[in-house]
């Protein structure tokens, strides 16, 4: 990912602005994500959700804003 506009100073702390979206995820209309998030294998995402974060748990609907575990041991097809 590129960031076009980059502040840099002193003591800036460090991330990881990657994106991770795992295997067999339904992300549906309207959400953002944002850097530095992890979706894992299986999730749902619930529409108009505002993901910014890391998620642990697989096969889990994640909805709201802020984002958050709102079912988990889903399925879909």
């Amino acid at each position: 990912m590129m960031t076009f506009h980059e502040i840099k100073y002193t003591r800036k702390k460090q991330s990881n602005n990657s994106i991770v979206i795992g295997d067999n995820v339904w992300i549906g209309c309207g959400v953002k994500i944002y850097k530095g998030s992890v979706i894992p294998n299986g999730c749902i995402i619930a529409f108009d959700t505002i993901v910014k974060g890391v998620f642990e748990i697989e096969n889990a609907l994640i909805g709201g804003n802020p984002a958050k575990v709102i079912k988990e041991g889903v399925s879909w097809k």
